[in-house]
């Protein structure tokens, strides 16, 4: 890899996993009581299925995926929930910024979406399957 690429991959992967797992941390005691509750929900992203031109911030976001699933395994005992929302291309302030109209960046989100158009950051949530089990589908690879 080369030192700019280098560089680029310890800001973004660096900064998508200190923040994380410093508001772990922060709410997580080092020996929580049992019986306490909480609540943590971190933001991944649709980009870890697979983009061209998007390599380190998908892995960085993969990572948190993963990181989601060990953390619910490992605080469910106290309570504590872990869960994700892994949006994909929308309609925001920061997405247009970083892919004005009529860009490369905009036509490669765009090929993804069936709908032919961004979505709206009122219309967040369409054709997802919301696994709700109390924490089963990571059962047998939580010890």
């Amino acid at each position: 890899m080369s030192g700019r690429r280098a560089s680029l991959w310890r800001r973004r992967g660096g900064r998508a996993f200190a923040r994380p797992g410093q508001h772990r941390r922060g709410c997580h005691p080092r020996r929580p009581r049992r019986g306490s509750w909480g609540r943590v929900v971190n933001v991944t992203s649709l980009v870890t299925l697979g983009l061209a031109e998007r390599t380190s911030y998908g892995a960085a976001k993969g990572a948190m995926e993963f990181l989601t699933r060990g953390w619910a395994g490992e605080l469910a005992a106290q309570g504590i929930t872990v869960n994700a929302v892994a949006p994909g291309p929308h309609e925001t302030e920061l997405f247009r910024r970083n892919n004005p109209p009529g860009s490369a960046g905009a036509a490669r989100y765009l090929a993804t979406v069936p709908m032919g158009r961004f979505g709206r950051p009122d219309e967040l949530i369409t054709g997802q399957i919301l696994r709700v089990g109390g924490g089963a589908s990571i059962g047998r690879n939580s010890s």
